[in-house]
């Protein structure tokens, strides 16, 4: 009879499926904990990810900034380059810290030319090119014409 209490009141007669728990549950509870873990995990990796885009756009603003600074800048020395070329600021600078004068009206410099037998010299020491490619860049360099300024024809005399 004790057999039969012990019987009665063991776990299998008070609860049934007791000894065969359910792996459903067990399962379960692992995933729901898998996919709590995994959405909390996904909105760690959002709330990062618009950090970071928030960091980059403050970032952005601090260097358009300093780019409008340098662009400020460069114009303010391009003016200051511009005021130190102007032929105005030279001829000023030139008359008043380095005491030149205007020429006056009819000023000329006259060259001696030295003798014809230096330049006549000149001409004969210099070898006929020879080969066919020598003498066309020869032909070419005579016969082509030239455009090249003096100095004076670029300032504009």
């Amino acid at each position: 009879m004790l057999a039969d209490r012990d019987h009665l009141l063991s776990e299998s007669s008070l609860w049934p499926n007791a000894s065969k728990r359910s792996p459903f549950r067990a399962n379960g509870m692992l995933l729901i904990s898998l996919i709590a873990f995994v959405v909390l995990c996904l909105g760690l990796a959002y709330v990062w990810q618009r950090v970071h885009v928030m960091n980059l756009g403050y970032e952005l603003a601090a260097l358009e900034r300093r780019l409008d600074e340098a662009l400020r800048e460069q114009e303010f020395l391009m003016l200051g380059i511009a005021q130190a070329r102007s032929l105005d600021r030279v001829e000023y600078l030139a008359t008043t810290a380095l005491g030149m004068v205007r020429p006056s009206e009819h000023q000329y410099v006259v060259l001696e030319r030295d003798s014809e037998d230096a330049t006549t010299s000149l001409a004969s020491d210099v070898e006929e090119p020879r080969g066919i490619l020598n003498a066309a860049i020869a032909w070419v360099t005579r016969h082509w014409p030239r455009v090249q300024l003096t100095e004076s024809e670029r300032i504009g005399g």
